[in-house]
């Protein structure tokens, strides 16, 4: 019996008018156009914000911090979540085109944090998948060594983003070299110890639980400089600045993390990975 696009067989069973694997390159072609959007609306967003900063003394360092004055609209969270949601369909897709006439309501694609977490989720989601498609699906989890970390935020936020609103946040450092200086002629410049900090080094530390920084300076040639307190001497002229927009979730104790400048190259990882399993097909 056949009902639009769709046809039921004698079991119950339906099957529908074009291969499932279309289904996950439909997917992906619409989360790869999503990610372009993504793109130019996050930029116009960071374009009209200025990032501030503000300036904290332990001892002889002086630490500039950026301070997030405006969250993201949930504008950005939406379209996120999105992308996410068909990626993570995309592969659930191809799980079920791998197990063909075996597929069952459990059918997908596990994305697991080790190997442990995996062993309990694929025998369910893998079942009617054959041998090499299976190991090749362990191949290439998160946890392996040549896995990529990024999949695991499309588990953890694909599952968030169905209850509510990815977490969002901004971030900014010095893209180039910013300039120290001290407003009066107290201080020797040659006498301090000046560190910059990075993109990478910012987003390794809100992944660790702890606050970026923009730029430290270690006062050093005093000769009691945790005694003085410089923090109305000393300024940061920054120059350009590189200004991202995060969005985060857990899966279970682990914290993912997704600037939105990269889902325009986790689109094209999943869009590589799906391509993979093609000779697999039943």
């Amino acid at each position: 019996m056949t009902i639009g696009p769709f046809a039921f067989t004698p079991k119950g069973r339906i099957e529908y008018g074009y291969k499932v694997i279309s289904g996950a390159s439909a997917k992906l072609d619409r989360a790869a156009t999503l990610a372009r959007e993504l793109d130019k609306v996050v930029g116009a967003w960071l374009a009209k914000r200025a990032p501030a900063l503000t300036l904290e003394r332990q001892g002889a360092i002086y630490t500039w911090y950026p301070v997030e004055r405006e969250s993201p609209p949930a504008e950005l969270s939406v379209r996120a979540g999105e992308i996410i949601q068909h990626l993570r369909s995309a592969l659930d897709h191809t799980a079920w085109a791998l197990a063909g006439e075996k597929a069952t309501r459990a059918t997908q694609f596990p994305l697991a944090i080790d190997a442990s977490d995996f062993r309990k989720a694929s025998g369910q989601m893998l079942r009617g998948i054959g041998g090499t498609a299976a190991a090749l699906i362990e191949e290439v989890q998160p946890y392996q060594r040549t896995g990529d970390l990024r999949l695991l935020a499309v588990a953890a936020m694909s599952n968030l983003d169905k209850h509510r609103l990815l977490y969002a946040s901004s971030l900014a450092v010095c893209l180039d070299a910013a300039m120290v200086e001290f407003r009066s002629k107290f201080h020797d410049l040659r006498g301090i110890k000046f560190k910059q900090g990075t993109m990478e080094s910012a987003i390794d530390a809100i992944r660790a639980g702890e606050r970026p920084w923009v730029a430290q300076v270690d006062v050093v040639s005093l000769t009691n400089p945790a005694a003085l307190d410089l923090s109305a001497e000393v300024n940061l002229r920054p120059g350009l600045w590189d200004q991202r927009v995060m969005f985060r979730a857990k899966l279970g104790r682990t914290e993912t993390f997704m600037p939105a400048n990269e889902f325009n190259d986790l689109v094209k990882r999943v869009t590589a990975l799906v391509s993979m399993f093609d000779v697999h097909l039943p």
